[in-house]
């Protein structure tokens, strides 16, 4: 099956010359407290629908070493990838980042960052596509939902860390954040259940205001959210709707760098539901040639 047809066709791709990217956000692993799996089972027919090549997930879930040693595996399994790289646990409910493959197409070279005290809680992994030698770093955030002065850090971080490895990255997940381009009023932000208000929102002479740290971070070393500047016809649906609780707000959604070099690969962006999870999913497809020839620079000291 070739996803987004539509969006391809108006792209000018067939869905044979893309590398397709995924994420989603699983849900608690799309385990429910019983222990029964159907949800990550649906999850998991979704992204086969897709067919992508690597699959950015968050919301990994079990207690103990099941995660790694049963639902891990079982999700990668039911998607036909393979487990390439898994963050470290956090919060009460110990949630994790990961990072699947299709390595038939993709080699993996490093997974990581490596860990320590102060190591960061996204997944990485280094892949190289095989037809072609292109490199890419793949991230997968979850970014913490409590506190925007926790996802700030995080997000100075990332960017740094893209910015000084040079080189191609591709960040993706759930930022639980907004970015000016949901363009949400003061009155919708009132209208936020107050657990998100505090992490997303500011306030300024009594007016609610959203908070775009996270993206004006990202941006100002030239990572770029494709989603906005890609015509209607190659995005699936045309006008995308929230991702998550709030209908207009994608508060899941990828950033790419060197933003400006690597925006002409990005060919078409998907959305769809995810029958298993309370967020939708997200996948750019990105064409083969154009990131073979993306000039990018190399690492800085």
């Amino acid at each position: 099956m070739t996803p987004g047809a539509g969006a391809h066709r108006q792209a000018g791709m067939t869905g044979h010359d893309a590398l397709r990217v995924a994420s989603v956000n699983l849900l608690d692993g799309g385990v429910d407290p019983d222990g029964t799996t159907a949800r990550r089972e649906q999850a998991a027919a979704a992204l086969r629908d897709w067919q992508p090549h690597l699959v950015l997930v968050q919301e990994l879930y079990a207690p103990g070493e099941e995660l790694v040693r049963g639902h891990w595996r079982a999700l990668a399994n039911a998607t036909g990838l393979e487990p390439c790289a898994l963050g470290l646990p956090r919060g009460s409910r110990r949630l994790r980042t990961g990072i699947l493959a299709a390595t038939a197409a993709l080699e993996i070279l490093d997974d990581g960052p490596p860990p320590g005290r102060d190591a960061p809680y996204w997944a990485e992994a280094t892949v190289r596509i095989r037809d072609s030698g292109t490199i890419l770093a793949i991230v997968s955030v979850h970014a913490p939902a409590t506190t925007a002065a926790g996802q700030l850090a995080e997000a100075q971080r990332l960017a740094t860390r893209a910015a000084q490895r040079g080189g191609i990255t591709i960040a993706g997940g759930d930022w639980n954040c907004y970015t000016p381009a949901d363009a949400l009023t003061s009155d919708e932000l009132a209208a936020l259940p107050p657990h998100l208000r505090p992490s997303r929102t500011r306030q300024a002479d009594g007016t609610l205001t959203a908070n775009h740290d996270v993206h004006d971070t990202l941006t100002s070393v030239g990572l770029a959210d494709p989603v906005p500047v890609l015509p209607p016809g190659r995005r699936d649906p045309p006008r995308p709707p929230g991702t998550g609780s709030h209908p207009r707000a994608r508060i899941d959604r990828f950033y790419i760098w060197p933003g400006a070099e690597l925006l002409p690969a990005v060919r078409c962006y998907h959305q769809k539901p995810n029958p298993g999870s309370d967020h939708q999913m997200i996948m750019i497809c990105l064409d083969l040639a154009a990131l073979a020839v993306t000039r990018h620079p190399g690492p800085q000291s």
